[in-house]
């Protein structure tokens, strides 16, 4: 598969990623900008869907984050990204799917027990914990059985 990183090591990615969420505060930025360098002009279809990551600073500071997050709504709208430079997290990309989480925070949770540390938790323990790896269930009456979100 096509690669957007510029060092291909993902096992050097991942094992910094799991030093920090052990807490491993020696990790410097040096390290982290080496191991998550990117070509922001890679093109977003060519990038493996699980490795697409719409948070890399590169992709902002280069204006190309735009084909990112259209494939995602496209084609997962809420994805999950397990190793980032901001460390795991969820993006959501439809404007329906953001506005029912940002009305049912009850549902969607960011509770500071488990957002205190983005390094410090796993899939099933973060923001929505519903969305992986499987749907969410139908709570609201605008959402339909087999939606995404």
């Amino acid at each position: 598969m096509n690669n957007q990183y510029l060092n291909p090591d993902d096992q050097n990615r991942n094992a910094l990623s799991e030093r920090l969420r052990g807490g491993d505060l020696t990790v410097s930025n040096k390290e982290l900008q080496t191991a998550w360098a990117i070509d922001a002009h890679f093109p977003a279809a060519d990038i493996p869907l699980d490795r697409l990551d719409p948070s890399h600073p590169a992709l902002f500071a280069n204006d190309t984050l735009w084909d990112h997050f259209a494939r995602l709504r496209k084609e997962d709208p809420v994805h999950y990204h397990e190793h980032s430079l901001v460390g795991p997290y969820w993006s959501v990309t439809r404007y329906e799917d953001i506005m029912t989480v940002d009305k049912h925070h009850e549902l969607f949770s960011s509770s500071s027990v488990l957002a205190a540390s983005p390094w410090a938790v796993s899939p099933e323990k973060t923001m929505m914990p519903s969305l992986y790896p499987c749907s969410f269930k139908k709570t609201h009456p605008n959402m339909t059985s087999n939606a995404r979100l």
